[in-house]
């Protein structure tokens, strides 16, 4: 299954698993959510740059004393005047080799040894490493804002609903969206689901498959004696209980979630007595009719001539009919051994009509015994074949039924066992907790229908069994005893695949439009807020960002940008008001960041050697008077003073 991308949602919403605030989620296409990454990595960069201008005033207003050494005044101007952290630190963390290395050593500090101006220096360079490790480390870590919203998408919704057909509608259509549902269940049963694949296929829907349990000693569903192996020994398929909400992807709040639950139990059929050889009179030909239960178009189930047994190429076929319980126009009517009342069930008729095998088979639903002698392109051999009329087609059956429960009652509450149709009006019948627990059951109960085991398989012949894949030519390899339990299995998993892939397509409408299709959407408030309600995977073509983790980021981020540029004026303001101005009476701290200002610094340069009349010498730029730059112009050209 594919996700059109025009059939995902972009923009903010909330996904339930993580809580209103923690799920809040902002979706954008690809390429703009690599622009909104570059923009967080530029703006964590300014971030930084203005964080270290409010560390770098804060370590230079703790270091104004009354009086300073030469090191000491030269770290304050590293810190008013470094325009980085990095810079800050490069310049700190190597003064202290130009102290140890002065050739004038008439004026010498007390101490010249390396150690004491290191520790100084190195000591004092701690902060701005750390303030650009800190940033350096929010900058790679701001793509954790994509990991923290997780990689679900919400479907669109635009062309929600439950495809089906119109009256009008020629056949053709009907058997073309069938082939492909059933032609997507089964490429994605092959590839995703009995293994951990992290193919882009694999990661569509939520869970890249659903689990169950089986149990191989399961009781016959059918009346005693129909089962062929005994009462005791069907094959039961249960899912558990799965979550409408991490599990389905029905992106809803823990109080309007349900749980549904698929029970499928198969076994192969006894044909004793079921079977009448038959022939065409005046001919040769020999045919067999096996009568489960008339069909529509015929008094038996199922007509097969001998002739196919031996047919060139031909290989395994397999037909379905169904019987839904609930459902008004019936193709099939059971046995009363078969029928049942609160369940669907399929009934598959397998010949493996020319196939032969190395080794004798006894898996009762392949059963192939007869040795023969079969004409090869290597020469006539002895193979094994279903070659009499009681292996010639091999019958099972299989009976799916469907749970839907409240968990929020504890204990749970759940519905009885039902098939698609009954299970409407227990859905109906049933108290639910909220109305869009109401509604969510509503659209599971929908799609339930085509992934019965009769339409999975539908239309897919032989093919759909594993036993097929063994074949070269008309030749298999032996087949285990129980063969069958694996292709039910296999079967099993192919309509869970359709499951899922039809709780996706209900939301975002199909994508293979045939003629007469048409698409009913729910009529209610409930159902129609569920529609875009659907969570899938992300494929890559999206991009997922916590909408907390981007609040976080701008809003901390611009509180240090707005600090950064007030924080000389306020701290100004403040120190008036508290008359905290001056350490002793004696240093006015305000006034020193001015001073060992760049400019400030350059205006002293040239005012000791006489260059210059300067004005607006307590402001952050002091400037010469008018004509001025004739002086400095002047002095330049003599080479300084």
């Amino acid at each position: 299954m594919s996700t059109d991308t025009g059939r995902i949602y972009t923009g903010s919403w909330v996904n339930h698993a993580k809580g209103s605030i923690t799920g809040a989620t902002l979706t954008l296409s690809s390429s703009q959510g690599a622009f909104l990454v570059a923009f967080l990595g530029v703006f964590i960069t300014l971030v930084g740059s203005q964080f270290w201008v409010l560390v770098s005033f804060a370590l230079h207003q703790l270091n104004c004393t009354k009086t300073y050494d030469g090191l000491q005044k030269q770290h304050q101007v590293i810190l008013r005047n470094s325009g980085t952290s990095a810079g800050a630190a490069y310049e700190l963390l190597r003064l202290p080799f130009y102290w140890w290395r002065r050739e004038d050593q008439t004026q010498r500090i007390e101490d010249a040894r390396l150690w004491p101006f290191l520790r100084r220096s190195w000591v004092l360079s701690l902060f701005p490493l750390l303030s650009f490790a800190l940033f350096a480390g929010a900058g790679v870590l701001s793509s954790q804002v994509t990991k923290a919203a997780g990689d679900e998408l919400l479907v669109s919704g635009s062309n929600c609903g439950q495809w089906n057909f119109n009256p009008q509608a020629p056949m053709s259509s009907y058997v073309e969206k069938s082939q492909n549902e059933s032609q997507i269940a089964y490429n994605y049963a092959r590839e995703c689901y009995g293994g951990s694949v992290s193919s882009t296929t694999c990661n569509t829907y939520m869970h890249q498959q659903l689990k169950w349990s089986e149990d191989r000693n399961a009781n016959c569903p059918f009346e005693s004696g129909m089962c062929l192996l005994g009462d005791t020994a069907a094959l039961k398929l249960d899912t558990g209980y799965i979550d409408s909400h991490t599990v389905l992807g029905i992106n809803s709040p823990k109080r309007d979630r349900i749980d549904y639950r698929r029970v499928t139990t198969c076994a192969p059929l006894n044909t004793s007595g079921r079977i009448q050889p038959n022939k065409i009179s005046g001919t040769s030909i020999i045919y067999y009719d096996y009568d489960f239960g008339p069909t529509s178009s015929s008094n038996v189930t199922w007509t097969y001539f001998e002739v196919f047994s031996s047919l060139g190429g031909l290989l395994y076929s397999l037909d379905q009919w169904a019987n839904e319980a609930g459902v008004a126009n019936q193709s099939w009517f059971p046995d009363p051994g078969l029928a049942q009342a609160d369940a669907d069930i399929t009934l598959f008729a397998m010949s493996a009509n020319n196939v032969a095998y190395i080794d004798p088979v006894t898996d009762p639903f392949f059963q192939a015994t007869h040795q023969v002698q079969v004409q090869t392109s290597t020469g006539t051999q002895l193979y094994y074949k279903a070659n009499d009329y009681d292996e010639f087609v091999h019958f099972a059956s299989c009976v799916d039924q469907h749970q839907l429960c409240d968990p929020n009652i504890k204990p749970p509450k759940c519905t009885a066992l039902h098939g698609w149709m009954t299970l409407q009006a227990a859905i109906l019948n049933f108290a639910w907790t909220t109305p869009r627990q109401l509604a969510t059951a509503l659209r599971i109960q929908q799609v339930l229908q085509y992934s019965s085991m009769f339409y999975t398989t539908s239309g897919r012949g032989g093919l759909v069994l594993r036993a097929s894949e063994k074949v070269s030519q008309i030749i298999s390899a032996g087949l285990p005893s129980n063969q069958w339990m694996i292709e039910m299995s296999d079967l099993f998993a192919m309509a869970l695949a359709r499951l899922q892939h039809g709780i996706v397509e209900y939301a975002t409408g199909p994508t293979d439009i045939t003629e007469g299709m048409i698409v009913q959407g729910p009529s209610d408030s409930e159902g129609q807020a569920l529609c875009s309600a659907q969570m899938v995977r992300n494929t890559g073509l999206y991009s997922n960002f916590s909408i907390l983790g981007l609040s976080l980021i701008v809003g901390i981020g611009t509180v240090i940008i707005i600090a950064s540029i007030f924080v000389e004026s306020i701290v100004d303001v403040f120190r008036r008001r508290r008359r905290y101005s001056t350490v002793n009476n004696s240093v006015d701290k305000s006034q020193q960041w001015v001073l060992d200002g760049k400019f400030q610094l350059m205006r002293l340069a040239y005012e000791g050697i006489g260059v210059g009349t300067w004005v607006r010498t307590g402001e952050h730029v002091p400037v010469v008077k008018e004509g001025g730059q004739k002086i400095f112009s002047a002095f330049e050209k003599s080479g300084g003073a």
